[in-house]
């Protein structure tokens, strides 16, 4: 229970005052006016003129932002920061399942550290936010944005990030990792894959990471383990993340999902990421994690400024049971879609790509295609179904590395470039060759296209567009549309 508060004490002074007040019969008692300030306890304001010494229930009379990472904050409580303040706002309380913790409102600005620290919490919101760093990177930055963190062995989670724009940060706008210890970062590959931790139902939604270093958003844990479960992000941008010189083993990137079971990437955008020192980097991708649905999205002119990488969509090493589908990728200068094993301890296997489009990717880095897999490893099983790959020069579909192990399966893909693709001997129903297309990639009237696709157990029932697939599909990405 909170104590009684000066306002509370007021009010039953007035009201005790009132019942023993003796009035005269007939006679009017001249009205008094007792002004009361209501507040309520469970908001509180931060500005940068605030001080400890108010209340900081009203933004006339605010916090300070030391006073607020002073203060234990309750479930239920709301945060909320007036105009601008400097420095970073950090949190180890949690909310409730009914009563989250919401942050919410204004700006957030630090030219040397993070902008919101969330530690081992649960049950967070985080809304309608700008968080602003300096857009200076050193070589080693540890600066992000949004920084989650988790180091007592626990499960932490139901955290949303919803609205929130995130600029100028060295590491990320948005970064989530875990420690063995407080006093212990990473111990071993045996102990992350042991490690009982992790982060639970975490999503991000309409969120902007522009302009960072390392990366936009990467959602991780410990790698090699797979500690974090159900891993939402959706309806956001990640571009101009220009990377860090030198960095490795890879800079640069838009959005990652890492160390994860159970993730989906909806409806995003990665471009331009890599511009400045782009290496061996991606805009949208995941690695060292299971069923993993990357979907609806879109990444282009993403940029490496080696000769490793800069695609635009990547299911990489250490995963399992993954899917690509709905997505366009242009004008990378990697692969637009890359399957690629780099040695991850926990393998890769049964992953898919299908039902995407790659239009002149790969334009600088000449040995990727629109679709290229392989690695320094082999993977295991991988099917190719039902993508449109369209390039002026090279091959559609490439291979770096080892074969794939098991089932290599590519089938009713447009392969339409000059070279011819990289393709399994079991391999069947592609059309190769410069392949004729409508605009926005529709086959043409009378095109071998049309009706043609093999059916295979599992494949969705509508195309690209989201057109319902009736009768015979179509081979390609995009269903026959009569005129």
């Amino acid at each position: 229970m909170k104590p009684w508060t000066l306002p509370m004490l007021v009010s039953l002074f007035v009201v005790s005052c009132t019942k023993t007040l003796n009035t005269p019969s007939g006679a009017v008692p001249p009205e008094t006016k007792h002004p009361v300030e209501v507040l309520d306890e469970h908001i509180f304001f931060i500005s940068a003129t605030g001080d400890s010494l108010n209340h900081g229930h009203s933004p006339e009379k605010p916090w300070d932002l030391a006073t607020a990472n002073r203060y234990t904050f309750q479930p239920g409580d709301i945060i909320e920061i007036i105009e601008q303040v400097e420095g970073t706002l950090t949190l180890n309380e949690s909310g409730s399942a009914n009563q989250p913790i919401t942050i919410k409102g204004g700006t957030i600005t630090n030219k040397s550290g993070h902008g919101l620290v969330l530690y081992n919490c649960d049950h967070i919101i985080v809304r309608n936010l700008q968080i602003r760093g300096s857009g200076q990177f050193n070589s080693n930055p540890t600066d992000a944005g949004i920084y989650l963190l988790s180091d007592d062995r626990q499960r932490h989670g139901n955290i949303t990030i919803d609205e929130v724009v995130v600029k100028g940060f060295g590491l990320a706008g948005i970064y989530s990792e875990l420690a063995m210890s407080p006093n212990t970062k990473w111990e071993s590959e045996a102990a992350s894959m042991a490690y009982p931790g992790g982060f639970d139902n975490l999503t991000v939604n309409r969120c902007v990471t522009d302009s960072n270093g390392f990366t936009g958003i990467q959602i991780g844990g410990s790698w090699p383990g797979k500690q974090n479960r159900n891993i939402v992000i959706k309806n956001t941008i990640a571009s101009y993340n220009r990377g860090i010189k030198g960095m490795q083993p890879h800079t640069g990137n838009g959005i990652i999902i890492t160390n994860t079971s159970n993730g989906l990437i909806d409806s995003c955008t990665a471009s331009y990421n890599g511009w400045e020192y782009g290496h061996a980097n991606v805009g949208i991708w995941t690695y060292t994690s299971d069923n993993i649905t990357i979907q609806r999205s879109i990444a282009f002119r993403n940029q490496s400024k080696s000769s490793a990488d800069g695609d635009g969509f990547d299911i990489d090493g250490g995963t399992s049971n993954c899917v690509m589908q709905y997505n366009l990728a242009y004008e990378n200068d990697g692969a637009g879609f890359l399957a690629y094993e780099f040695g991850d301890p926990n393998g890769m296997k049964n992953n898919a790509i299908r039902y995407n489009i790659s239009y002149n990717d790969a334009r600088k880095n000449k040995q990727y295609g629109g679709i290229t897999y392989g690695g320094q490893v082999a993977q295991e099983n991988l099917y190719l179904y039902n993508n449109t790959i369209v390039k002026p020069e090279g091959k559609a579909i490439t291979r770096i590395g080892y074969e794939v192990k098991g089932l290599l399966d590519i089938r009713n893909n447009i392969l339409s470039a000059p070279e011819q693709s990289a393709l399994s001997t079991s391999a069947s129903n592609n059309l190769s060759g410069i392949v004729k297309l409508g605009d926005q990639f529709f086959p043409l009237a009378g095109s071998k296209a049309i009706d043609a696709a093999e059916e295979i157990k599992g494949l969705p029932s509508t195309d690209f567009y989201g057109t319902p697939i009736r009768g015979i599909r179509d081979i390609g990405a995009v269903e026959y549309k009569p005129d």
